[in-house]
């Protein structure tokens, strides 16, 4: 879309229409009326303007032929959804809309655009390129045939600009981003917004020009994340502190690389040491619970955290406890998870394992219920499968049958880079067992106290049912039914 900065004073350009007839575009048909009714209005004046991105205020756009604003007129308790759309061969804006005006006369409304973007059955489709422009306090009054509009349309988020560093190859660099929102579609019923906190794809980015994307942080303390998936070891990590991202604020930064990072905090992906090996998460926003396990309600996980890929070892275990193996039961093998134990047994082993690496700085926890599903249900990718990263059970390790667990590495690796989440052995979490809220959450932990604590994932040789990302399974702290997994705290 062009825009002419160089036009007359607005007062004199006001952007009005005079339509000789109704708007009879098949989208949304202008219903017949009869002269009882109330008039029919078929045609706007916008009594205003856009204020636009870069700093030009007041001034009208130069619409192009087709383009819409969308505007929602109330009368108190109803919503009237209008469509206003632009004919460059007169100058004029046509309106259409379902029903009858007749209870509807002048008072508040909201009024929608978006560049570049018309609706297809009813839904404006937009993502985190979509420049959008509204006014949710505008004003209106009808007129004879004329709906009259006074609003000013100002950019509804913020807007962000990456830039390459000059003598970054950007032919080697493909950036993912984390912790931005940013708007999916408009549904022209509702009048409402869908939103999504996905994976941000820099691939997209043209190489040549700088763009913006139009998002507002999704995470409370600010933190954005980049994944260079050319360098795979690092994450860059930046917590903002300014209003860059607040409607109609703009800013640019550049983006971080394996030799330049700035202001940018580098992660490593995967931290191994002594037979632990770690996958790096970052928080995010998800649907926790499912068919099996009501009621569904929204948790957010504001902190990263270290989880291992897979479960905890045998040899882990003898050499923090100083338990002997017993052939009986383990293979004596580095490679295989230890299972069979209680909770308090594991809540002994983690308090001797934060003793053990206290001068180094670590510290170590079962992960928390939510921290478990986040992982299962693959976290800021938000995959729907039945079990971890897969709908066939067969891509498990189970039968229904076998005692013994596999190989901590079997089978197959979640879109996390975790293993065996959904099978081999059962693990504990640290939550006490409790019915789930019903209203979002953040950070949840579980009661303080209670009579059991939960399992999750299920073992080789349960019912399939307690292998889904969702099912809740719980036991006394002094049964010895599960293994475990740990996580590592990140120090920010």
């Amino acid at each position: 879309m062009k825009y002419n900065h160089n036009m007359k004073p607005f007062s004199a350009l006001i952007l009005m229409a005079a339509a000789l007839v109704a708007c009879t575009r098949s989208e949304v048909p202008v219903q017949e009326q009869t002269p009882e009714e109330a008039q029919t209005v078929s045609h706007m004046v916008l009594k205003g303007g856009i204020t636009l991105w870069d700093a030009t205020k007041g001034d009208p756009v130069d619409w192009v032929d087709g383009q819409a604003i969308y505007i929602g007129l109330t009368n108190g308790t109803d919503m009237k959804k209008v469509v206003a759309r632009y004919y460059a061969s007169n100058n004029e804006w046509r309106i259409s809309y379902d029903g009858s005006l007749a209870d509807y006369s002048s008072g508040d409304c909201k009024c929608y655009y978006f560049v570049d973007k018309n609706y297809e059955s009813s839904i404006v489709y937009l993502d985190q390129y979509s420049v959008i422009y509204a006014d949710e306090n505008a004003k209106f009054s009808i007129v004879g045939s004329e709906l009259q509009i006074s609003a000013n349309l100002t950019p509804f988020t913020g807007r962000i600009k990456f830039v390459y560093p000059q003598y970054s190859n950007r032919s080697r660099y493909y950036p993912r981003l984390y912790g931005f929102s940013h708007y999916t579609q408009f549904d022209l019923s509702t009048f409402e917004f869908t939103s999504s906190d996905a994976t941000i794809d820099g691939n997209q980015i043209n190489s040549s020009t700088d763009t913006y994307y139009y998002v507002w942080y999704s995470n409370p303390d600010r933190t954005v994340t980049v994944w260079d998936g050319n360098y795979n070891d690092y994450y860059f990590i930046r917590a903002f502190k300014d209003g860059a991202l607040d409607p109609g604020h703009s800013n640019w930064l550049y983006w971080p690389t394996y030799d330049y990072h700035n202001e940018w905090k580098t992660i490593q992906q995967r931290l191994d040491f002594d037979y632990f090996n770690f996958q790096y998460i970052i928080p995010g926003t998800f649907n926790m619970g499912g068919e099996d396990a009501q009621p569904i309600h929204q948790v957010t996980l504001t902190k990263p955290f270290y989880i291992t890929r897979h479960e905890i070892r045998q040899t882990n275990w003898t050499d923090i406890t100083g338990d002997a193996y017993d052939p009986d039961v383990w293979y004596n093998d580095s490679n295989y998870p230890v299972f069979g134990k209680s909770w308090d047994q594991v809540n002994s082993f983690v308090q001797l394992l934060n003793a053990w690496y206290q001068d180094r700085g670590y510290r170590f926890r079962l992960p928390t219920e939510a921290e478990w599903e986040y992982c299962a249900k693959s976290g800021i990718y938000k995959y729907d499968y039945k079990y971890c990263t897969t709908t066939e059970i067969n891509n498990l390790v189970w039968d229904g049958v076998t005692a013994m667990p596999d190989e901590i590495w079997a089978w197959y690796s979640s879109s996390l880079g975790l293993n065996n989440i959904s099978g081999n052995v059962s693990e504990w979490v640290s939550d006490w067992y409790a019915d789930y809220p019903d209203a979002a959450v953040t950070d949840p932990k579980g009661p303080a106290t209670g009579e059991k604590h939960i399992k999750r994932g299920g073992a080789r040789n349960t019912d399939q049912k307690f292998l889904t990302v969702t099912y809740r399974d719980a036991e006394e702290s002094d049964n010895s039914m599960a293994g475990f997994r740990l996580v590592l705290e990140v120090n920010q």
